[in-house]
C-alpha cells in the first residue's frame, strides 16, 4: 500500500470509522423470553428431542439418576419416589389422574331406589381415610364423576361435599326417610318395615381395593345398615353391563382423553336398560333435560353450565359415589433445562415439555437436546389408528391441528387464528338444525418441505378421513354434510345437527399432508407409515424426525419452518468496551488530515529542488 498517497488516508479513515461505528452494533441473537409468559404458544426452544427405549421402569429411573435422561416419558411407580427425592437435581411432579374409584348403587332395587339411603351412605364414607390409609396420601377425595384434572369438572363447585365422614348427617337422613330399627337388632328396617341387607361386591379383589371395600362396609354399618362384603367376583361385570341383580359394586373408571360426552349416555334415563350403559339404572328427568342442552347447544357457556348441573344431580342423587382420584407422578432433571410443563393429562411427561422447556442460561438462547426415557418406542406413528399415549405424544411433536388443548386441558387456537360457530338462528344461510364451523388459518404455516399449509389441506383431510372406514376419525366425521374452502385460508364445515362438540371433534384432528395422502388410496390408509418413510413425509409440527430405529431410539430436530418459533431479537445496545474507540475517531481523523496537510505543504516548498537518491 502506498502510504504516501493521500487517498490512503481517506480509505483508512473510512474503514476505521466504519469498523468502530458498526462493531458495537454487530447483531447478537438474543431470545426474547418475555414470550414464555406472555404467549405460551411460542416454541420450541430446543434444538432437538431424543427418545430412548428402556424396557423396564427401574432402567428408566436409573437413566434419570445417571443423567442419561432428562425426563421419564410416562408416569412413574410411587415405589421409586423416595429414591428420586434423595437425588440431586431431580424434581417429582404429582398431578391428579384421569381415573377414580367409585361405588355403583343399583337405583332400580328397593330400598336403594331411595335417594335418602344412597345419600346417607355417601355422607358416611370416609374418603379422607381412603386417601391417607390406603393410598398413602397419593390421592385426593372426589365427589363428582368428571375427574378434577378435567376443565369441565364440578369438583369444589358443589354446595355440599362428602370428603369427610359425616355419620350424623347420614343418620338424620335415614331417620327422616323412615329407616328405623324396629326390632332392636342393631340394624334398620326399610320404610316398609321389612329387614334388608346390602351386599358390596369388590370387582377386583386385590389390595388396595379390598381395603377400600372393608372401610366402606364399616362406614355403612355405622349408619345401622346391615352390609356385608362379598368375595371378589369378575362375573359381576356382566351383571352390571346387562342390568342384573346386585346392590353395590366397587370398581375403578379411567379415561383415555378429556372428552366428556360419555356423561350424556352413562346416566341417561333411556339407557337404564341398555346393555353396557347406565349400570346404576339411573332415571332422572332433570338430568335428562340438562343433557339436551349439554349435547345440542352450540354455546360453550351453556354446555359448561349444563355439565355442572348434570354432575351436581349425580352427586346429590348418588347413583354412583365417587370416592377418590389417584395422583400420578412424573419426574425430570432440573440441572440443564427449566420450565417443564405440568399437563393435566400426562404431568411433566407431555409434549408441551418438549415444546416449552429451555436451557438454563442468561441471556437465554435456544438449543439443547431433551432426552426422554421411554419403556418402548412405538412401531407405528400412523395417527389414523387409535394410538397409545406415547405414540400420541410423539405425533403431537410432528403434526398439528386447527386447535389444541393447552396444559390446563382447555381448547385453544393453534393453526386456526379464529373460529366461529353458527346455527340458522345466527345466520339464515345455515340450514335449520345444522351447525356451521368457520376456521381461518394462519397464513404463515408451512409444511417442512416448504409448501404452504392452507384450506385445501384441511378440506382434503376431512374428505379423506370421512371416507377412510374404520380409521380413528371416520366415525366423528359422518355428520359432516359439506366442507369447502371459502378462500385460501378460510374453511367452512357444516354438520347435520347442532352441537358445540363438533368444534372439539374437528379442531383436534391432525391435518394430513395432501402431497403424501393424495397418492394413498382411502382404502389403504393403514399403509401410511411415518416411521419407515420419515425422510419423505412433510410435517407441520414443531419437530421433524431425523433418526428412527424401531424399538431403540428416535431423534427429532426442531422444524425450521414451524410457524410459532421463538423470535430472535437484535441487541442494538453499544458495548461499553468500544466507547473509548468511538471517542478516538475524531482525534484519529484529525491527526491523519493534519499530517496530510503538512506533507503536501513540504512538497510544494521543495517543488524545484532536485532530490538525490
Amino acid at each position: 500500500m502506498d502510504y504516501a498517497n493521500p487517498k490512503t488516508f481517506l480509505i483508512l479513515g473510512v474503514f476505521l470509522t466504519s469498523f468502530l461505528i458498526l462493531s458495537p452494533y454487530t447483531t447478537i441473537p438474543v431470545l426474547d423470553l418475555s414470550q414464555s409468559s406472555d404467549n405460551p404458544s411460542i416454541g420450541p426452544y430446543l434444538d432437538s428431542v431424543f427418545f430412548d427405549s428402556y424396557e423396564e421402569p427401574d432402567r428408566q429411573i436409573q437413566a434419570l439418576l445417571d443423567n442419561d435422561a432428562d425426563l421419564v416419558g410416562d408416569f412413574i411407580d410411587p415405589f421409586f419416589r423416595s429414591t428420586l427425592e434423595e437425588a440431586e437435581s431431580i424434581d417429582i411432579l404429582s398431578t391428579p389422574s384421569n381415573a377414580y374409584g367409585q361405588l355403583l348403587l343399583n337405583t332400580a332395587k328397593y330400598p336403594l331406589n331411595n335417594t335418602f339411603l344412597r345419600r346417607a351412605i355417601a355422607f358416611a364414607l370416609d374418603k379422607e381415610r381412603f386417601v391417607s390409609e390406603v393410598w398413602g396420601g397419593e390421592a385426593e377425595p372426589l365427589d363428582v364423576v368428571i375427574p378434577k384434572m378435567n376443565p369441565f369438572s364440578a369438583e369444589n363447585l358443589l354446595p355440599f361435599n362428602y370428603h369427610d365422614s359425616q355419620i350424623d348427617i347420614g343418620i338424620e337422613l335415614l331417620n327422616e326417610a323412615g329407616f328405623i330399627d324396629i326390632n332392636s337388632d342393631g340394624y334398620r328396617e326399610a320404610p316398609d318395615g321389612q329387614p334388608f341387607s346390602l351386599e358390596l361386591v369388590n370387582v377386583f379383589g386385590s389390595y388396595p381395593y379390598t381395603r377400600i371395600c372393608e372401610i366402606s362396609v364399616e362406614s355403612i354399618r355405622a349408619l345401622g345398615v346391615n352390609c356385608t362384603l362379598s368375595p371378589s367376583n369378575f362375573g359381576i361385570i356382566d351383571t352390571l353391563y346387562f342390568h342384573g341383580d346386585y346392590d353395590i359394586a366397587f370398581l375403578e373408571s379411567s379415561f383415555s382423553s378429556l372428552d366428556i360426552t360419555w356423561l350424556a349416555y352413562e346416566f341417561w334415563s333411556e339407557y337404564a336398560e341398555m346393555p353396557y350403559r347406565n349400570p346404576s339404572n339411573f332415571r332422572n328427568s332433570t338430568f335428562d333435560s340438562a343433557r339436551q342442552l349439554f349435547l345440542y347447544s352450540t354455546d360453550y357457556n351453556q354446555v359448561y353450565q349444563a355439565s355442572l348441573e348434570m354432575q351436581e344431580i349425580i352427586a346429590y342423587e348418588c347413583p354412583v359415589i365417587v370416592c377418590y382420584e389417584e395422583n400420578v407422578l412424573s419426574a425430570y432433571r432440573t440441572d440443564v433445562f427449566e420450565e417443564f410443563v405440568s399437563d393435566t393429562q400426562y404431568g411433566a411427561a407431555c409434549w408441551w415439555s418438549s415444546y416449552r422447556c429451555h436451557l438454563e442460561s442468561s441471556p437465554y438462547i435456544t438449543g439443547g437436546s431433551l432426552r426422554w426415557a421411554l419403556d418402548e418406542l412405538p412401531d407405528s406413528l400412523n395417527f389414523l389408528f387409535p394410538l397409545p399415549h406415547m405414540s400420541n405424544k410423539m405425533v403431537q411433536h410432528l403434526w398439528g391441528s386447527l386447535l389444541v388443548r393447552n396444559h390446563n386441558g382447555n381448547l385453544v387456537s393453534w393453526f386456526a387464528t379464529s373460529y366461529q360457530i353458527e346455527t340458522h338462528e345466527d345466520n339464515s344461510n345455515v340450514t335449520e338444525g345444522f351447525t356451521r364451523l368457520t376456521f381461518e388459518i394462519d397464513s404463515a404455516i408451512h409444511w417442512s418441505d416448504g409448501q404452504v399449509l392452507d384450506a385445501d389441506d384441511v378440506v382434503f383431510t376431512i374428505n379423506y378421513l370421512k371416507q377412510a372406514n374404520s380409521s380413528r376419525f371416520s366415525s366423528i366425521l359422518q355428520n359432516v354434510t359439506q366442507v369447502y374452502n371459502q378462500s385460501q385460508f378460510i374453511i367452512v364445515l357444516e354438520f347435520d345437527f347442532e352441537s358445540y362438540w363438533h368444534l372439539e371433534n374437528i379442531g383436534l384432528i391432525p391435518i394430513l399432508p395432501t402431497q403424501i395422502f393424495s397418492a394413498v388410496e382411502v382404502e389403504e390408509w393403514d399403509t401410511f407409515e411415518p416411521v419407515s418413510t420419515f425422510e419423505t413425509i412433510p410435517v407441520s409440527g414443531p419437530f421433524n424426525i431425523s433418526i428412527y430405529e424401531v424399538g431403540n431410539y428416535c431423534r427429532m430436530m426442531r422444524n425450521p419452518l414451524f410457524f410459532n418459533l421463538p423470535v430472535s431479537e437484535t441487541d442494538t445496545e453499544p458495548d461499553m468496551f468500544y466507547l473509548p474507540f468511538l471517542a478516538a475517531i475524531p482525534i484519529v481523523l484529525s491527526t491523519f488530515i493534519g499530517l496530510e496537510i503538512i506533507r503536501r505543504r513540504r512538497l510544494e516548498a521543495n517543488a524545484n529542488v532536485h532530490q538525490f537518491p
